[in-house]
């Protein structure tokens, strides 16, 4: 049997091609299985809690996301990193005031990234929860990084939808 060039290109086209959709489907499954990383705080951190401000929360894109997830967030919820691997993470408007630590920490959008995000503290405690409008629906993994001026003892992650 002869096979020339162009059969042989052909194969490797469509081959990888097929890889190719493999790869973005199974990307695709595992980030929308955002449920597994939700983990509310009980009702009393609400009682005395408060907002910090919006400018201490940073969404990591989803470029960068696997990266975040595979070397950094695969066993760790939240974890402290220095100035150089945020600015890495969400580019050169990262900034941080004085005193402030920097945290890398795994969140979850719904709605498919629609809304935003926001940060509250209750003394030690952190909770991360993306908002958005619509009913709840698919849940997308996600990360951030957060700048505080204390080390979280616990940090919890939430959604919140409004229809």
């Amino acid at each position: 049997m002869n096979i020339n060039r162009g059969t042989t290109f052909a194969f490797g086209l469509v081959a990888g091609l097929i890889l190719g959709v493999a790869l973005c489907i199974l990307t695709y499954l595992h980030l929308r299985s955002g449920s597994k990383w939700i983990d509310e705080p009980p009702e009393s951190f609400f009682s005395g809690s408060v907002e910090l401000p919006l400018d201490d929360i940073y969404e990591v894109p989803q470029s960068k996301f696997l990266t975040a997830r595979m070397n950094y967030l695969s066993d760790a919820w939240i974890v402290e990193v220095d100035e150089d691997l945020a600015k890495y993470f969400i580019g050169p408007h990262f900034s941080r005031k004085p005193g402030q630590r920097t945290y890398l920490a795994r969140a979850v959008c719904g709605n498919g990234g629609t809304g935003g995000y926001f940060l509250r503290r209750n003394g030690s405690v952190l909770l991360t929860t993306h908002s958005s409008l619509g009913g709840r629906g698919h849940l997308t993994l996600a990360a951030v990084v957060l700048n505080v001026d204390f080390k979280p003892s616990q940090y919890f992650v939430d959604v919140g939808f409004a229809l």
